[in-house]
């Protein structure tokens, strides 16, 4: 679970909010939130909560494709430092 998290840290730090919010707006092919909610949902700390859950599930989804082997790479060399 910490990985995700991690990858959502990641995907928030290094991905601008309106790359973030289009990704999510061309997964549903136009057929959700406008895109001003998106950006602001996608840079929200409680996003998972603001965002509706289909929403929140795909936002995690493209975190954890993009970051998801970083994050696991930077937990498992933490876990080692412990």
């Amino acid at each position: 679970m910490i990985d995700a998290h991690i990858a959502v840290s990641l995907y928030q730090y290094n991905v601008n909010s309106f790359e973030r919010a289009d990704k999510i707006y061309q997964h549903f092919n136009g057929d959700c939130a406008e895109m001003f909610d998106l950006t602001i949902w996608v840079d929200h700390k409680n996003w998972a909560t603001e965002m509706p859950l289909p929403t929140a599930k795909i936002y995690l989804q493209h975190a954890l494709e993009v970051y998801g082997a970083e994050a696991t790479k930077r937990r498992r060399l933490n876990e080692k430092l412990l």
